[in-house]
Order: C-alpha cells, then structure tokens, then sequence
C-alpha cells in the first residue's frame, strides 16, 4: 500500500481536476465532469467529459485521464480528483469503475468534491468492494487463497483447521451478500460502510472463537487468523 494524499496533494488534485472541466464537452446534457488521475510517480493526466449525439460514443472524464495516461506508457496509479457541476459530489459510473479496476490497487484514492468545497475521500475497495479483476477472484475466495497454503503446510488439514476454514468462508460469504444489498444503488454511504466494518470485524471474531474452541491456538490456526485480519483489515 501507498501513502495517502497530503492535504496540499489533495487540493493540487481539485485543482487539475475543475481545469479539466472548463474544457469539458457537454453539449447536450450540460453535465460537466473533470477528473485528474494521479501516477505513484507524481505525474497528473487530466480528463474531461466528452458527448455525442448518438450518446453512445460519449466518454466520462475519468476513462479520458486514464487512457491518456495509458497511452502514454503510465500504468501505475495512486488516486484520481472528480468535480462535476453538480452540487453533490459526483462517484465514478459503474463502466469508469470496472476500467479503473482493470489498473488499480484496493488502496487507489477516489476523491470527490463539488465547488462548495466539500471532500468525500474514498478507497477503490470503497468505491468497488467486490469488484472483477484480470486473474482475480473475489470476496470468500480470496480469503481462501490466502489461508490455503497456510493450512495445508504440513501436507494435511486438521479437523481444528477444517472448521476453522469452513466457518470464515461461510461468514464471507454473507458479507458479500450484504455487500452487494448495500451496493445496488451504485454508491455506499457513511452508514453502510460502517456496517461492512461491522461486519468484517463480526467475521473475525467469529474466526477467534472457533479457533479457541479447544481452548488452545495453534501456529497454524494462529497464522489463519493473521492472514484474515489483514485482508479484512482488521485492528488485533
């Protein structure tokens, strides 16, 4: 993971991202969009909205800084700044989402604002909790790709381990369900996005409690419990 975005980073973004949008190409809804994508080497690609009248063709800002950016041999991003002239802060369609997720990390900072000056800084994980990546799998699965080698170590899986597994896959799986409940709108809110915190701290001690049941944790169950806080990014 990177570095988050200094305050001053912030605004120098914003900034990039309304000049973008004084060039925007909004002849028919009038709905003007600037984004300003940031690489990890310190570099800003700057988009805008452009219409068609056949619609379709129309291509959202941030699509335009990152094939811009892409083209130009930069594949390596750290955080993108999105200003519509709406005056709510406006998040990235469902398209410009799956496009990003072709290029970015979970940590990838999303930051919207409108012209009163209001910031809502979001994480891609955020943005797109279960989110379909080249050669990826997502939610319980990635929680067993982590946990498999450890538990298969030393050539066997105890019983101990088994259900310790089977349980932390089962909750997974409900918290993806949750997920996708809070999602179907297209956005997350404050409140939801407690309540996945809430959840994923629920899923983890869940996993503790089946680990203690015999009143002792191994190494490996221990180690399983390691993994899992550090994909459901959890304080132990």
């Amino acid at each position: 993971m990177g570095d988050k975005l200094s305050p001053e980073q912030i605004d120098a973004l914003i900034t990039a991202a309304v000049d973008a949008r004084s060039r925007a190409y909004a002849v028919y809804s009038n709905f003007k969009v600037g984004a300003a994508l940031l690489t990890r080497e310190g570099k800003v690609y700057q988009g805008c909205n452009i219409e068609n009248i056949s619609f379709t063709p129309t291509v959202c800002a941030e699509r335009v800084a990152m094939f811009k950016a892409i083209s130009d041999g930069n594949m390596n991003f750290q955080a993108v700044a999105i200003i519509s002239s709406d005056a709510t802060p406006t998040p990235p369609c469902g398209v410009c989402r799956q496009v990003m997720s072709e290029f970015v990390d979970d940590d990838f900072e999303v930051i919207l604002t409108n012209d009163a000056g209001r910031i809502l800084p979001f994480s891609f994980r955020e943005v797109l909790p279960m989110r379909f990546v080249p050669q990826s799998t997502i939610g319980k699965q990635d929680v067993w790709e982590v946990i498999r080698p450890i538990i298969q170590q030393d050539d066997k899986i105890s019983e101990d381990e088994s259900k310790l597994v089977q349980h932390i896959l089962r909750d997974m799986e409900t918290l993806e369900h949750q997920i996708t409940i809070f999602i179907n709108d297209g956005k997350i809110g404050e409140e939801e996005r407690e309540r996945v915190r809430e959840f994923r701290q629920r899923v983890y001690r869940s996993a503790v409690d089946v680990a203690h049941a015999d009143l002792t944790i191994s190494d490996e169950e221990q180690a399983i419990l390691q993994k899992l806080a550090e994909l459901l990014e959890i304080d132990q």
